[in-house]
């Protein structure tokens, strides 16, 4: 436990500044992906961007803030940097921030493309005082309809465990078209929380842009 704490604070030091040192300055050098979400119940802006600080050392951050039609609004915030060890394997270390709490984490994660289609799976562990692991899977799919114009499908699913058993699992489903890079389609945001789960949803459209 001491172990993992003292790794904690590390990380907690480090991690924001690397990403911050290692953010290229030349905005071509980084892909940057911007999504905006219309649910029933608020909307969604969740912006990404990624790229490459060196050979084989990648960094991604991300930023989540959603804001109900009631004025209450929340953001999740996260840093990572991650190394290739092996073909298109990575080790992957950073930070999340959610609710005001900062924590650590370590994982591994795996890139493939093939055609039209792209995934990636990883496995993440917390390291805080009662860490929690969580399963990763992004599925992407979008072939080519003409010239101009693409299908896009994209499935998107995090599930977090703790010692007790399930904590929650989100998933996001996305179905539209890619016109010229903008992407346009209906979305739908699934939630089950708890050990006994609940089940919460957000069903609307979203509009979508990489840079």
């Amino acid at each position: 436990m001491k172990l993992i704490k003292k790794i904690r604070s590390l990380m907690l030091a480090a991690v924001p500044a690397a990403v911050m040192m290692c953010s290229p300055t030349d905005a071509g050098a980084a892909k940057v992906k911007a999504e905006l979400m219309l649910g029933q119940k608020a909307a969604t802006l969740d912006m990404k961007i990624s790229g490459e600080v060196a050979q084989d050392i990648g960094f991604y951050a991300r930023s989540t803030t959603t804001v109900g039609y009631d004025g209450k609004a929340s953001q999740f915030l996260l840093g990572e940097l991650s190394c290739n060890v092996v073909d298109k394997l990575y080790v992957a270390s950073g930070a999340q921030v959610s609710g005001g709490k900062v924590i650590p984490y370590v994982g591994l994660e795996y890139f493939v493309k093939k055609g039209d289609v792209s995934a990636t799976v990883a496995t993440v562990m917390t390291l805080e005082d009662k860490p929690s692991g969580s399963l990763i899977a992004d599925v992407t799919y979008s072939p080519k309809l003409s010239e101009e114009l693409k299908l896009f499908a994209r499935f998107e699913d995090l599930s977090s465990f703790v010692k007790e058993g399930h904590a929650f699992t989100r998933g996001k489903l996305r179905l539209g078209l890619d016109i010229k890079g903008y992407i346009v389609g209906a979305a739908a945001d699934l939630t089950l929380s708890g050990m006994e789960p609940k089940f919460d949803y957000s069903i609307g459209g979203f509009l979508a842009k990489e840079f």
